[in-house]
């Protein structure tokens, strides 16, 4: 196998796990989850911002281990999602995901780390309900059972 081939899959493997693994179930209720994220940056907006879009990365291409949302929004693989429905998704990664966002409250002080580095950690509450009605009108999902 060609070396360039295995070194670029290992990378991308170690960046995607560590992209989602600082996200994990808090709570739910009907067609809310609330989650806990951990996010980095340069300053604690960038942070916060960083830990937020984790949780969609999360509920979109990964579901959340003992939630309602357990599987993932969208069911094919996320290299292809991004393809297919890039003109959903770039908006909704960059700039419109705080609209599905109920609350975020910080959990303790930020910690600044090497290199300027600031670290937050968010209780995450969001609207799934309202987020899979906007992926079912946008053609991303279909309903259930349809």
């Amino acid at each position: 196998m060609n070396f360039k081939i295995v070194v670029t899959a290992c990378l991308l493997f170690f960046t995607c796990t560590t992209l989602y693994a600082q996200v994990s179930f808090v709570s739910g209720e009907k067609g809310t989850i609330t989650v806990r994220a951990s996010g980095n940056g340069k300053s604690i907006n960038e942070a916060v911002a960083n830990a937020e879009k984790d949780v969609f990365y999360m509920l979109l291409f990964r579901g959340v281990a003992g939630s309602e949302q357990s599987s993932a929004l969208i069911t094919m693989r996320e290299d292809e999602a991004q393809q297919r429905y890039k003109a959903y998704l770039d908006p909704l990664l960059s700039e419109r995901y705080p609209s599905f966002i109920i609350s975020a409250v910080q959990d303790g002080e930020p910690v600044k780390g090497k290199h300027h580095q600031v670290s937050v950690l968010l209780d995450i509450t969001v609207n799934v309900t309202a987020l899979r009605k906007d992926m079912e009108a946008n053609q991303v999902i279909r309903k259930f059972g349809f």
